[in-house]
């Protein structure tokens, strides 16, 4: 099955299934409730969206179908972003595939676990929290009191989940916390262009609100870094350009 997880349409087709069956069923539950009720740490849109509501894949559909947009829809159960993280992992020689734990962080559906399985990771291995869930493989539980004790997981990924935390600091130090002594922690998040604010304001911005660079991520953990694995920063690349940019750091306690 490892194999099969490498395949993207296997990915869409699996996952799409299991989320319209087990959501149909009622197995849909929310950590704190309805989802459009206003979360502590977690982002309220202009529009009044929650970060909870705004990212639920049957709260988002068009009204008008078409091609692009029914291939977007299809695309989120592709696990896709994942990978941009969890590729790099194949270069560092002492991960473990079939012995590190691994914390997924906000996957939303399965898919990005069938990604994470798909590297070779082993299903007992993987753990995944998330403010909804209709999956036993993803289970309630909020970035910023993760329920886990100390030093549990050898690799942690928050891939673009950051951008729902109004409170990155104590979301960042749940995840060092919950992260073993020289494990990893893999963060991903998008950098907009259409924001004006000056490089120097950006990277020495405190990082309570918004992430603008992987400079902030690296100040933050300066004293629990041992290595900087792999580092791609959009902003100090082409700031005219709405890209992800991706950090993968070792960590020391």
């Amino acid at each position: 099955m490892q194999y099969l997880y490498k395949i993207v349409v296997f990915r869409i087709l699996i996952s799409l299934a299991r989320y319209l069956i087990f959501n149909f069923f009622g197995k849909f539950k929310a950590l704190h409730g309805p989802v459009d009720k206003k979360i502590s740490n977690v982002t309220v849109y202009e529009t009044g969206k929650t970060g909870l509501s705004h990212n639920l894949v049957y709260r988002n559909l068009p009204k008008e179908f078409n091609l692009r947009q029914i291939k977007k829809k299809l695309l989120q159960f592709a696990g896709r972003k994942v990978e941009l993280l969890i590729h790099p992992l194949k270069s560092i020689d002492f991960v473990n595939f079939k012995k590190f734990k691994v914390l997924s962080i906000g996957p939303r559906v399965e898919s990005e676990l069938m990604t994470i399985r798909s590297m070779g990771f082993k299903w007992k291995n993987i753990k995944a929290i998330d403010l909804h869930t209709y999956s036993n493989l993803i289970e309630l539980g909020d970035m910023h009191e993760i329920n886990y004790k100390d030093n549990s997981f050898d690799v942690v990924i928050s891939g673009w989940t950051l951008r729902y935390s109004t409170n990155v600091n104590l979301a960042m130090s749940e995840m060092l916390r919950v992260t073993k002594p020289g494990g990893l922690i893999l963060i991903g998040f998008s950098y907009d262009s259409t924001n004006e604010e000056s490089y120097e304001t950006k990277t020495n911005k405190s990082l309570e609100n918004t992430i603008y660079t992987t400079k902030q991520i690296k100040e933050f953990y300066k004293n629990n870094i041992r290595n900087v694995y792999f580092e791609f920063d959009a902003y100090t690349d082409n700031p005219s350009i709405n890209r992800k940019s991706v950090i993968i750091l070792r960590i020391k306690k």
